[in-house]
């Protein structure tokens, strides 16, 4: 098994457990499903990118943040590359921006573990404002449609090298779900309007809506 590359995420998941309970575990928290109704268990999960074989795992409270469970998980994270990099140069940690915090990267310095994380982009406008001539694409053929740009930059209180990506392809499927949501957003607007226009009627039933 192939352990040079390992990718780091929380997710969590619905329960039926009644509201009454007293697990410390089954909480109401930001579910992934979008289910505020219903009380959730979180899962910390550390996978090869080869076979996705699971090398750690955690079960934490669903109310419990992300970057919380990290940053919680750290030793552990750093105990597991001490048994992962006998024979290894080196194991890079891949994680998304969920797990962010100036802490959690810094408690990851005595590891020796590459990382590649993600930024929220709207936090580093002067990244978005590069003008895409500064983009260059790949020769590789997985990566084909994707182009960008290269640069570094202090963040979380240490310089990074910082690659900013643009996928036509992700892009077109991102316009796609902008379309369905705003078409259904103008659906209900004409609903709206008709019955506005309904209730304006002479003989409709109940009472009408004010302006």
């Amino acid at each position: 098994m192939d352990v040079r590359c390992l990718c780091f995420d929380c997710t969590d998941f619905d329960t039926f457990i009644d509201s009454r309970t007293t697990s410390e575990l089954a909480q109401r928290g930001d579910a992934k499903s979008k289910r505020t109704d219903l009380r959730v268990v979180g899962l910390a999960l550390l996978v090869s990118t080869d076979f996705h074989i699971p090398l750690f795992s955690r079960v934490y409270p669903g109310n419990q943040p992300d970057s919380v469970t990290f940053g919680s998980v750290t030793e552990e994270l750093i105990e597991r590359y001490r048994l992962l990099a006998k024979n290894l140069e080196h194991v890079t940690l891949v994680f998304d921006k969920g797990n962010n915090s100036e802490e959690n990267l810094q408690a990851l310095v005595p590891s020796r573990y590459h990382v590649v994380g993600s930024l929220v982009p709207t936090q580093h406008q002067d990244l978005l404002e590069v003008p895409l001539d500064r983009f260059q694409s790949f020769e590789d053929p997985c990566l084909e449609g994707v182009i960008a740009f290269r640069t570094s930059k202090k963040v979380f209180g240490r310089e990074w090298t910082i690659v900013v990506t643009r996928s036509q392809e992700l892009l077109d499927g991102q316009l796609r779900g902008i379309a369905q949501v705003l078409r259904k957003r103008r659906r209900a607007l004409s609903e709206l309007q008709w019955k506005l226009k309904r209730s304006q009627e002479r003989g409709a039933k109940g009472k009408g809506y004010t302006l």
